[in-house]
């Protein structure tokens, strides 16, 4: 387990690849008074020691802690990185556009929400004119929240095999409900004219669609892979969930995965893999993180 240490009023956990709210939950074994929130904030009086995960804990549960402002020059509590991918069609006029993941970008006021841009290709190049920007919100499912990181991973497939790619979106700390950091996965289909709204759909596990229960720190939509899993020549999707509990083991890690139909991804005969089922290799462990990539 991470290194925990005392400060002040509460505990600090230096941040790395695991997701914040699964650090706690392991955290809450070894101090039972753990407070029930957390800050993901970086201490200003500790010069010099890196940026920390501010954990609130008291003895006192009515001992207020000073709130603090998110550090946006912090490291992320996982791999989140803008994500691009090339030679992607998303329109009719047969140049190849760029989607482009911005995992950090704020939305008004709302920090760390994610956006993903979109370049159009040209005879003589990408450009930025005619470009898009897509930010959850509106037409696009849910809402910009901090610390979502939408466009963390990005995937392309025509998945309704209408002759225009279609792009997924990984929103690897979407709150579904109250579950913080649970994850989902945004799909946008193209037209003859631009990626559009209309039909676009999102995924999260349990109610959502997908095989398992939105838990805490899951970070469904931390990876994606497209790919004809079962030759009806519709391109079906591949989602990793790196820090998925198997049981009572804590972020072993799993991949779920969606058919397509003719008209749509679907979640009919949706499945879900993880070590040590459905004859996968290996046996689930502790912070093992399958699904951290996938190809």
């Amino acid at each position: 387990m991470d290194t925990v240490e005392k400060y002040g009023s509460g505990l600090f956990l230096p941040e790395g690849p695991i997701s914040p709210s699964r650090t706690i939950h392991r955290v809450r074994r070894r101090y039972p008074n753990l407070g029930q929130g957390y800050e993901r904030a970086s201490s200003p009086d500790r010069p010099g020691r890196g940026s920390y995960l501010g954990v609130l804990a008291s003895d006192h549960p009515r001992r207020s802690i000073p709130t603090r402002t998110p550090d946006r020059r912090r490291p992320l509590p996982y791999r989140v990185r803008g994500g691009s991918v090339g030679g992607s069609e998303f329109d009719s006029d047969g140049f190849a556009n760029l989607a482009v993941g911005v995992p950090r970008e704020g939305v008004g006021t709302t920090e760390l929400a994610g956006a993903v841009n979109i370049l159009k290709g040209l005879a003589n190049g990408l450009t930025g004119a005619d470009s898009q920007l897509l930010v959850q919100g509106g037409r696009v499912p849910d809402t910009a929240e901090s610390f979502d990181f939408f466009g963390n991973a990005l995937a392309v497939g025509d998945f309704n095999n209408h002759g225009f790619d279609d792009l997924t979106i990984g929103v690897i700390s979407e709150d579904i409900g109250a579950i913080q950091d649970a994850g989902a996965v945004n799909v946008l289909y193209g037209s003859a004219a631009r990626l559009t709204t209309a039909g676009n759909q999102q995924f999260f596990q349990g109610s959502g669609g997908l095989v398992g229960t939105a838990e805490e720190g899951d970070f469904v939509g931390a990876a994606l892979a497209t790919d004809d899993h079962n030759n009806d020549i519709f391109p079906d999707l591949a989602i990793g969930a790196p820090f998925e509990d198997i049981g009572s083991i804590l972020d072993a890690g799993a991949v779920d995965t969606l058919n397509c139909s003719a008209g749509t991804l679907t979640t009919t005969g949706a499945q879900q893999f993880f070590q040590g089922s459905g004859c996968v290799p290996g046996t689930p462990e502790d912070g093992d993180a399958f699904g951290s990539s996938l190809a």
